[in-house]
C-alpha cells in the first residue's frame, strides 16, 4: 500500500484519556460566518491544560467501579465528605462512557464538587464543554469558576433526565482582570434518587482553546499497481481534532472528479464511537452518496445522525474510508481527489473548514476492444463454413499489438481473409493466431474465417470462437471473446441399384438379386437400411451385405449398415427360390435404401425387377353318404372324391371336414399316400387329371336336438383355383328319434283343507332310447287358484288356473321335476280334489303314459248349530202344530253332507216337512240339507198333529260329514202343553228292515253317531207304534246316504260322542 499526500503536521497519540489542552481565543469573529480554509490545516499548541479531563486515570477494571482517594486521581480534588472520588468503568451497571472507557460520579459519599486549578491570563476567553448524565430521575449539577480559596462564581446550572442519556453541556468564561490562577469546579446540586451518594455522571470535560481539525487523505490501489481503467481505488480520510475544545456539527464532504466512479456500499468509519458501515442512501445513517453530484457526505462525532454532524472532542481521530473505480475518462491522465471537513467553533460560533491535500494517481493508457463473430444460417456436415469476425476499438486510446486468436471446434481453419487478402494466421497450440497490428480508436476491421466441417461429425451444432488481445490495457475484457454457433444439418444422397439372374427364371429355380448401395454425400449416411420386399412366390435362401448384417423376415429382407461414408458404396446379394406353383403369375421384387441422415435426392432410393410364371389348378370336390337317415348315437360313413382338372399340379392340396357340432368325426382315410387326421387329409401334389378319395367315419351325438344333420367338406391349395365354386361339398341327412316320456303326479300332503296351499309334484321321466326334444307339460288347476310353478330346469308360464312348462331337451334316463303350488278355494265343498297333467313331445312311441292324475281328500271343519221352535205353546189334542228348525253353519269351512233328524216325542205325529233346500225324508224324519256354506243358515218347517194330552216335546239334531268342533249346539227341543183326550194315529205300513251302518274306515270309531241316529229313529218309530197299538217293526236306515256313511267313516275321530 502506498500513501499519497498528507497533512503538513500530524499530532500523534491524541486519544480520549490524554491531557486536554485549551487555547486562549483573543477576540471573537462574527457569528455565522465561515472562516476561510487553507490548502491544509495546522494547529498551535494549547496554552491551558486540564489534567485527566476524561477520568481515564487510574485504570479501572472493565465493567467495574472504584472509590479512590483524591490523591489517587491525577489532576483532581474533591469536597466529598470522605475526600473520595468515585470512578466508573464503561458498562458498569449498564452505563457506557461518553468518551473513552471511564467516567466519574460527582455524588460519591456525599454531594461533592470536583475541581482543578489552572493558570489563566486575564481577559482570556476560555470555552468549556462536558458530557453529563443522570443516574436516576433528573440529576442537577453546576459549573463554577473563580479564584482558588474563594467562593466560586456559578457559570451554569443544568439538570438532565436519565432517559436522555449523555447530554453535552458547554459555555464560555472570560478570565477577570488580574486573575492569573483560576479554579474550575463541577458541583453536584441534587440527585433524582434523593440519595446524596448517587447521581450526576461526568465525562469528556473540555477546557481550553478553540477546536482545530486536521484532515489528511491517502489512496491505495486495491488491485495493485499500476493504476489502470477499471482499477478500484480506496481513499482514506483521517480527521483529528488537535484543538483545545470539541469541534461541533462536524461533517466531511468529498466530490469525486471525472474519471472516478463511486463503488456502491463501500463507505465505512472507525473512531471514538466504534466502527461502522454505511448505506449509500440519504436519511438512514451518518453517510450518503449523491449520484447526481457525485458527492460523498459523512457526518462525524459524538451525537452525529442522519441529518446533523456531531462533536469531535479534542485529541479524537475519526477515519473514513470509501472506494471508487477508475473510468475510461481517466485513461492516460491523473485522477485527483481531496476531502473537506467543516465544523463549528463553539467559542466564536464560526463554521470552519479543513481541506486535505489532493491525492493524485497516474492512469495508464487504455482501449476497449470488442470482437463479434457471426455464422451462416446453417452448416452441412462435410462442407466448409465461413464465419464473419469484426474487431472494433471503442477507445479511448490506440490499441497496440492487437492479435486475433481463432479456435475452431469442429474442423480445421482453411483460411482467414481481410478485404479478400489472405492473412498469415499460424497454428499455435491448436489455435490460429492472426496479428492485426494497431487499431485506432473507433476503428473496426472485418475478417472472414473459413473452416472445414467434418463429414462424419455427429454434433448437433458447430461453434467457432474468436479472442482479441492487445498490449494496451483492456477496459472491458467481457467483450474480447465471441463465439458463434451454427446448427449442423446432414445430407447424404444414398442410392441403390438392382439386377437379377437368370434372365428367365422358372418355377422352382434359384434367383440371385445383386444390389449396390452408394452414398454421394456430402455427409456420412448413418443407420443405413436396405429393405427388400420378397415376393410371396419366392423363398429367401441367403442375404448378405458388405460391412453389415442382413435379417431374413417373413416377407422381406432387412440389411443394415451403421454408417456409409460420403463417396463409399457397398455390395449386397439376396438368393431366393421360386415356389413350384405361384399364387400370382407376376413375381416382383423391390429394394429401398434409407438412412437416418436426410437425403436430398430420394428419387434414386428404390430399385425394382419383375418376371412372370403363370400357374393355376382347378380342384373339384364331391360328397356322398352311406345312409339315407340317421338316429341319435348312430355311426355312418361319407365318401369324398377330389379331382384336379388342371392345368397345373395342385400343390399342398388339403381336404377339410367342417361338421355340425353334433357330428363327431371318428376318422378320415385318404388314398394315394394322403396324410390324414380326424379333420383333414393332405397331399403334397396332385397332377392334372388325377383323382383322390377320402372315407370319413362319423357318429351322431346321442343327445342331439336336431331334426337333420349337415356335413360339409372343402378343398384348398396354395395354387390359384380359377373356379373356386366347386371346392365345397355338403350332405344333409334327416334324423329319426324315439323318446318314451312317462309322467306321474302326486299331491304332497293329504288330506287338504279349504284355503290351504296345495303342492302337487309332477315328474317327467325319459325312458329313451333318444333324447326328448322340447317336452311340454300342461296342467289345468280348475279347483285351485293362482298357481305358482317351480322347477330347476326349463321355463314355465301360468295364466289363471292354467300352467305350462317346457324344457329344451330331456336326456335319456333323466327326470324333470315340477312343483305346482296353488290355493284351494276357501269355499270348496267337495270331499276330495283331483288334478290331471299331460306331457307331450315329438317322437313319443307310447302316448298312453303321457297323462297322470292325483287326488287328495278334503278335510273341512264346520261348527253347526240348530234351533227348533213350536208354533203353539198350548193346544188341544188333535191340533195341528208347525215346528220350525233353523240350521246354521258358523264356519270356518263349508259343512259337507249336512243332515237334520227329527226325534218326535210321544204324542207328536210329524206329517210333512217343507224346505227350499235339500230333501226331506218323511219315513226317517230326516232332512238332507247337503252342503251348507260357512255363515249360511237354512230352515225346515215340520207339520205335525198333537195326539195326546200332556207336555209334548220334539227334539231335532244336526250332523254333517265335516268335523264339528262344538257338538253342544247340535240339538234343540221345543215343547207344547196339550189338553183333551188322545187321538188314535193311523197305522202306517211296516218299512222293510235295513241292516245297521258299518264303519269300515281305518282306525276310526263311528259307533256313537250310528248309535245316536239309530236310537233316535228307532225310538221315534217305536213310540208312534206303541201309541197306536201297532206292532213294532225292525228299524230301517235306508234313508242314510252314502255321504253320511263317508262322513262317519272319515270324521268320527274328530267328533265328540253324542249323548245317549
Amino acid at each position: 500500500m502506498s500513501l499519497h499526500g498528507g497533512a503538513r503536521r500530524v499530532l500523534a497519540g491524541a486519544v480520549a484519556g490524554t491531557m486536554l489542552l485549551a487555547t486562549f481565543v483573543l477576540g471573537p469573529l462574527p457569528v455565522g460566518s465561515i472562516a476561510p480554509a487553507d490548502a491544509a490545516t495546522t494547529c498551535g499548541p494549547p496554552d491551558v491544560a486540564l489534567v485527566n479531563a476524561g477520568f481515564e486515570q487510574p485504570t479501572i477494571p472493565a465493567g467495574k467501579y472504584r472509590t479512590l482517594a483524591a490523591s489517587a486521581v491525577p489532576g483532581w480534588d474533591t469536597t466529598d465528605s470522605k475526600g473520595m472520588i468515585e470512578i466508573w468503568s464503561s458498562g458498569f451497571n449498564g452505563v457506557p462512557a461518553a468518551a473513552g472507557t471511564q467516567f466519574a460520579e460527582l455524588n460519591a459519599f456525599s454531594a461533592s464538587m470536583l475541581s482543578q486549578d489552572v493558570a489563566t491570563t486575564p481577559g482570556q476567553v476560555i470555552h468549556w464543554s462536558l458530557m453529563h448524565r443522570a443516574r436516576s430521575g433528573t440529576d442537577v449539577m453546576a459549573v463554577e469558576a473563580g479564584v482558588p480559596g474563594t467562593t466560586l462564581t456559578e457559570l451554569s446550572r443544568f439538570g438532565d433526565n436519565v432517559a436522555d442519556g449523555w447530554v453535552e453541556r458547554s459555555g464560555s468564561y472570560v478570565v477577570p482582570a488580574g486573575q492569573t490562577q483560576t479554579r474550575f469546579g463541577f458541583e453536584a446540586i441534587s440527585s433524582g434518587s434523593g440519595n446524596p451518594s448517587q447521581g450526576n455522571f461526568l465525562d469528556a470535560i473540555s477546557f481550553g482553546t478553540a477546536p482545530c481539525v486536521v484532515a489528511t487523505k491517502t489512496s491505495t490501489v486495491v488491485s495493485g499497481a499500476p493504476v489502470v481503467v477499471g482499477s478500484t481505488m480506496e481513499y482514506t480520510v483521517l480527521m483529528n481534532n488537535q484543538g483545545g475544545s470539541s469541534a461541533q456539527i462536524a461533517a466531511m464532504t468529498d466530490t469525486l472528479q471525472p474519471g472516478l466512479e463511486y463503488l456502491p456500499g463501500s463507505m465505512s468509519s472507525a473512531g471514538l464511537d466504534g466502527s461502522h458501515k454505511y448505506s449509500d442512501a440519504s436519511g438512514d445513517d451518518q453517510a450518503e452518496y449523491d449520484s447526481a453530484t457525485n458527492k460523498i457526505t459523512f457526518r462525524l462525532g459524538l451525537g452525529a445522525n442522519a441529518t446533523k454532524g456531531g462533536s469531535l472532542p479534542p485529541g479524537e481521530t475519526v477515519r473514513f474510508t470509501f472506494r471508487a473505480t477508475v473510468t475510461a475518462a481517466a485513461a492516460s491522465t491523473n485522477v485527483t481527489n481531496s476531502a473537506t471537513v467543516s465544523y463549528q467553533d463553539p467559542i466564536d460560533g464560526l463554521t470552519k473548514q479543513s481541506v486535505t491535500d489532493p491525492v493524485r494517481d497516474e492512469v495508464a493508457a487504455a482501449a476497449d476492444l470488442e470482437v463479434l463473430k457471426s455464422s451462416p444460417a446453417r452448416a452441412v456436415a462435410g462442407q466448409p463454413i465461413t464465419w464473419a469476425v469484426s474487431v472494433t476499438n471503442k477507445g479511448p486510446d490506440l490499441a497496440e499489438d492487437v492479435t486475433l486468436s481463432e479456435l475452431s471446434h469442429d474442423g480445421p481453419v482453411l483460411d482467414v481473409k481481410e478485404n479478400g487478402v489472405d492473412l498469415d494466421c499460424p497454428l499455435q497450440l491448436d489455435v490460429n493466431v492472426c496479428s492485426l497490428g494497431s487499431v485506432l480508436p473507433g476503428e473496426s476491421r472485418t475478417l472472414m474465417v473459413t473452416t472445414q466441417l467434418d463429414s462424419d461429425t455427429t454434433a448437433e451444432a458447430a461453434s467457432n470462437t474468436a479472442v482479441v488481445t492487445s498490449s494496451t490495457h483492456e477496459i472491458d475484457p467481457s467483450d474480447n471473446t465471441s463465439t458463434a454457433t451454427v446448427p449442423i444439418t446432414t445430407s447424404a444422397d444414398v442410392a441403390v441399384t438392382k439386377t437379377f439372374t437368370p434372365a428367365n427364371p422358372l418355377p422352382g429355380d434359384e434367383i440371385t438379386y445383386d444390389l449396390v448401395v452408394s452414398n454421394a454425400g456430402p455427409s456420412t449416411a448413418r443407420q443405413v437400411t436396405l429393405l427388400d420386399g420378397i415376393d410371396p412366390g419366392t423363398t429367401v435362401l441367403e442375404a448378405t451385405i458388405e460391412g453389415g448384417d442382413c435379417a431374413i423376415r417373413a416377407t422381406s429382407v432387412l440389411c443394415s449398415l451403421e454408417s456409409l461414408a460420403a463417396g463409399d458404396a457397398r455390395n449386397a446379394s439376396i438368393r431366393v427360390v421360386a415356389d413350384p406353383v405361384l399364387a400370382e403369375p407376376l413375381v416382383q421384387n423391390s429394394a429401398t435404401v434409407a438412412a437416418a441422415t436426410p437425403d436430398p435426392n430420394p428419387e434414386n432410393n428404390t430399385a425394382s425387377v419383375s418376371f412372370n410364371v403363370p400357374n393355376t389348378a382347378d380342384l373339384q370336390l364331391s360328397k356322398t353318404a352311406a345312409d339315407a337317415t340317421l338316429t341319435p348315437g348312430a355311426e355312418t360313413e361319407y365318401t369324398l372324391t377330389l379331382s384336379n382338372i388342371g392345368p397345373a399340379p395342385a400343390v399342398n392340396a388339403t381336404v377339410e371336414e367342417v361338421p355340425d357340432p353334433d357330428l363327431t368325426i371318428l376318422s378320415m382315410t385318404g388314398s394315394d399316400g394322403a396324410v390324414c387326421d380326424t379333420s383333414s387329409c393332405y397331399w403334397s401334389s396332385i397332377a392334372p387329371g388325377e383323382n383322390r378319395t377320402v372315407t370319413v367315419a362319423a357318429r351322431l351325438s346321442s343327445d342331439t336336438a336336431l331334426s337333420e344333420i349337415g356335413n360339409t367338406a372343402s378343398v384348398s391349395s396354395p395354387v390359384p383355383d380359377p373356379t373356386p365354386g366347386n371346392n365345397v361339398a355338403t350332405v344333409v341327412l334327416p334324423i329319426e328319434r324315439s323318446s318314451d316320456l312317462v309322467v306321474s303326479k302326486q299331491i304332497l300332503a293329504s288330506p287338504v283343507h279349504p284355503g290351504d296351499t296345495v303342492t302337487s309334484r309332477i315328474t317327467v321321466t325319459n325312458n329313451g332310447p333318444d333324447v326328448a326334444i322340447a317336452p311340454t307339460v300342461r296342467e289345468a288347476n280348475l279347483w285351485l287358484r293362482s298357481p305358482t310353478v317351480n322347477t330347476e330346469a326349463g321355463r314355465c308360464v301360468s295364466a289363471g288356473p292354467l300352467a305350462a312348462c317346457r324344457i329344451p331337451t330331456l336326456a335319456v334316463g333323466a327326470s324333470w321335476v315340477i312343483d305346482v303350488e296353488s290355493t284351494l278355494a276357501p269355499d270348496y265343498a267337495e270331499e276330495s280334489v283331483s288334478n290331471t297333467v299331460a306331457v307331450d313331445t315329438r317322437d313319443d312311441p307310447n302316448p298312453d303314459n303321457n297323462v297322470a292324475t292325483a287326488s287328495a281328500a278334503v278335510d273341512s271343519i264346520a261348527d253347526l248349530s240348530i234351533v227348533k221352535s213350536s208354533e203353539l205353546a198350548e193346544a188341544q189334542v188333535g191340533a195341528h202344530n208347525d215346528y220350525t228348525i233353523t240350521v246354521r253353519n258358523n264356519g270356518p269351512d263349508a259343512a259337507l253332507s249336512v243332515a237334520v233328524m227329527d226325534l218326535a216325542g210321544d204324542g207328536v205325529a210329524v206329517r210333512t216337512g217343507r224346505s227350499a233346500v235339500g230333501n226331506y225324508a218323511t219315513t226317517s224324519l230326516t232332512w238332507f240339507v247337503g252342503t251348507l256354506p260357512a255363515g249360511a243358515s237354512k230352515t225346515l218347517v215340520l207339520g205335525s198333529t198333537l195326539e195326546m194330552p200332556g207336555t209334548l216335546s220334539n227334539t231335532a239334531m244336526v250332523t254333517s260329514a265335516s268335523a264339528d268342533p262344538n257338538l253342544a249346539d247340535n240339538r234343540s227341543t221345543a215343547s207344547t202343553v196339550v189338553s183333551g183326550p188322545p187321538v188314535p194315529p193311523p197305522v202306517p205300513p211296516t218299512p222293510p228292515y235295513t241292516p245297521p251302518l258299518v264303519n269300515t274306515g281305518s282306525g276310526g270309531n263311528a259307533a256313537p253317531l250310528v248309535a245316536f241316529v239309530a236310537l233316535a229313529v228307532g225310538l221315534g218309530l217305536l213310540s208312534r207304534r206303541r201309541r197306536l197299538g201297532r206292532a213294532e217293526p225292525t228299524p230301517n236306515f235306508a234313508g242314510c246316504t252314502s255321504r253320511i256313511r263317508a262322513g262317519l267313516q272319515r270324521r268320527d275321530q274328530r267328533i265328540v260322542s253324542a249323548p245317549t
